[in-house]
């Protein structure tokens, strides 16, 4: 949802907790007490539909955008390791028909990717015994159709991305919009006690204020799998030089940065027993990005470690000079048209 939105929700709960320590206050006033129970009852109803909001199938859906990159990324790993075998045994006619490119399957809208993954699985199933065990076994061809019953299964839609939030729907926007009447009303009646109790008014005013509405945030989603069995990697630590602190990936393998810088970022992706990799990605403001990564087990030496880290010290502070160097160019800027305005103002005095 939009900030504005969630600011809304945010304010609904706080006049709700001020309101609800304070109810020996107005105990005996009939007013303030039935809009209070109402305004709790339209509460109620909001966050009843903006859970339902997060269900709503035409709204986007987060867990379903992360389903079709995992899914994706499946595919063109099967697919691309299935093309080297049928390669080795001449079958270049089938070999091209399979696709080892992610964005093949990710770039497409919903519907036609679940059609083209299938249309993958189905020619990898046909030709298993000829993949089998060095390239392709049943168990992973397994794992890959369940990937894409779980991504098809999954209500939503990737392709109205809102930022990684939820989408209000019209009954969910309805109902807010209800609460926020009911703010009206409340402070309304509240008048009475501006003078009789000031404090009590003076902070039911406070509560009934939105807070700021922070900036919308850019974020990032890193799938994270073996490079071998292709299983996902729960318990990676991820580095970003456009986020604040590191991150770890979840059972699934998903990496989640709430918050980033947009621009080129340089990152590490690091976990016990496996070799650490530095990686980068361009992060386009205001939207998921998203992106996946496999890692080899393997142990680092300290050398090795110190030069990963070391690159990312770098890039760090390659950030922060251009940053820096940003807000001296607008300064300046600034600085300037403010000079020719003064110019132009001394002229019209001339």
């Amino acid at each position: 949802m939009k900030n504005t939105a969630q600011a809304r929700y945010t304010r609904n709960e706080t006049v709700k907790t001020y309101l609800f320590d304070r109810a020996t206050v107005f105990a005996g006033d009939v007013s303030m007490t039935t809009i209070f129970a109402k305004f709790n009852s339209s509460i109620s109803a909001s966050m009843t539909s903006s859970i339902a909001a997060e269900m709503d199938n035409t709204g986007y859906s987060s867990e379903k955008h992360i389903a079709k990159l995992k899914v994706c990324n499946t595919a063109a790993e099967l697919s691309s390791n299935a093309q080297v075998k049928l390669d080795i045994l001449g079958m270049i006619i089938i070999s091209k028909s399979l696709h080892g490119t992610m964005t093949y399957f990710f770039s497409a809208a919903d519907a036609l990717c679940v059609s083209r993954l299938m249309g993958d699985y189905e020619i990898m199933l046909e030709n298993l015994a000829l993949l089998t065990p060095d390239y392709l076994t049943a168990v992973m061809l397994t794992g890959f159709l369940g990937e894409i019953n779980t991504f098809k299964g999954l209500r939503g839609s990737t392709a109205l991305i809102n930022g990684g939030h939820t989408v209000l729907t019209k009954q969910a926007a309805a109902d807010l919009n209800i609460t926020s009447k009911d703010i009206v009303t409340l402070k309304k009646s509240a008048l009475k006690y501006k003078t009789s109790n000031p404090t009590f008014y003076n902070g039911l005013m406070q509560a009934c204020k939105i807070p700021t509405i922070t900036v919308h945030h850019t974020t990032a989603n890193l799938d994270i799998i073996d490079a071998v069995t292709k299983i996902p990697l729960g318990g990676v630590s991820g580095t970003m030089s456009k986020a604040k602190g590191a991150q770890i990936s979840n059972p699934e393998g998903v990496l989640f940065f709430p918050a980033l810088l947009s621009g080129h970022s340089t990152g590490i992706l690091s976990k016990l027993g496996y070799i650490s990799k530095l990686i980068n990605m361009d992060i386009m403001q205001g939207v998921n990005n998203t992106a996946s990564y496999s890692l080899t087990q393997g142990t680092m030496t300290t050398e090795e470690e110190a030069a990963l880290n070391l690159s990312l010290s770098e890039a760090i502070a390659a950030d922060k000079t251009a940053i820096a160097q940003k807000v001296k160019t607008k300064k300046a800027l600034k600085a300037a048209a403010l000079a020719a305005f003064k110019v132009l103002e001394a002229a019209k005095e001339i």
